[in-house]
């Protein structure tokens, strides 16, 4: 599996997570749904940040090594 499949998988796992926690409930807290809580919130940034900071890693790792042609359109012009 090369990283652009983790990052992707990493990025479907997150649409598919943000796409639930409106219908979740979290045990034993005030909060009627979980997208409702501070938690989830930091959650998501934190998951957020993290796959952003890959993809700008991996995107630096191709342009340093020549490999431009993997990278989106308008990245190539780089």
């Amino acid at each position: 599996m090369g990283t652009g499949n983790a990052v992707g998988m990493a990025e479907h796992a997150l649409e598919v997570f943000l796409e639930s926690i409106a219908k979740k409930t979290i045990a034993y807290s005030p909060y009627n749904r979980q997208e409702d809580a501070p938690v989830t919130h930091l959650n998501v940034e934190d998951v957020t940040r993290r796959i952003c900071g890959v993809q700008c890693k991996v995107t630096s790792a191709n342009v340093l090594n020549g490999k431009a042609d993997a990278l989106p359109p308008p990245l190539r012009q780089l």
